[in-house]
């Protein structure tokens, strides 16, 4: 609860309180029938455990939620503290993505394909002085060429 509490301190002030599990046929009998209701489902990961929540509010509470988070945020930007944006920032230059280098897509005849074995060389429509998409998470980023140092294989960022 305390997490809930701390997690939802950046929108509303809202107090939680644990009372008791329910099953979904459970938490149906506590709503009216035709009562319209607000859910929210998070997913919750803790190293190998996975687990959901649900959050269900009635339009009555939803209504006010929604009010005073409007009249919240339209009467007061909030901006992030220096050391808040200073540790995203961390978090975010730490982060890993894949790259890879890339030919753009060649149209080639099925024949072509049929025909290759080990030791054959495939003539792509791309001259090897041009430079060739460097994908950062299988988005094209940049135009690099490929380098090689002993080893290790690189790739030479042009633009």
């Amino acid at each position: 609860m305390q997490d809930l509490r701390s997690t939802w301190a950046f929108v509303l002030e809202l107090d939680f309180q644990f009372e008791q599990r329910q099953r979904g046929v459970q938490v149906q009998n506590t709503m009216v029938p035709e009562g319209k209701v607000l859910c929210l489902s998070f997913e919750a990961r803790i190293s190998d455990t996975t687990g959901s929540l649900a959050m269900v509010f009635p339009a009555v509470i939803a209504d006010a939620l929604l009010r005073r988070l409007s009249a919240q945020w339209s009467f007061s930007e909030r901006l992030p503290s220096r050391e808040l944006r200073r540790r995203v920032r961390e978090r975010l230059l730490d982060s890993r993505f894949l790259a890879d280098l890339s030919l753009p897509g060649s149209p080639l005849a099925v024949r072509k394909l049929i025909d290759l074995e080990p030791g054959s060389v495939l003539v792509l429509p791309k001259r090897t002085q041009e430079p060739i998409h460097l994908n950062i998470a299988g988005k094209p980023m940049f135009l690099a060429y490929p380098v090689r140092h002993g080893s290790r294989r690189g790739a030479r960022i042009e633009k």
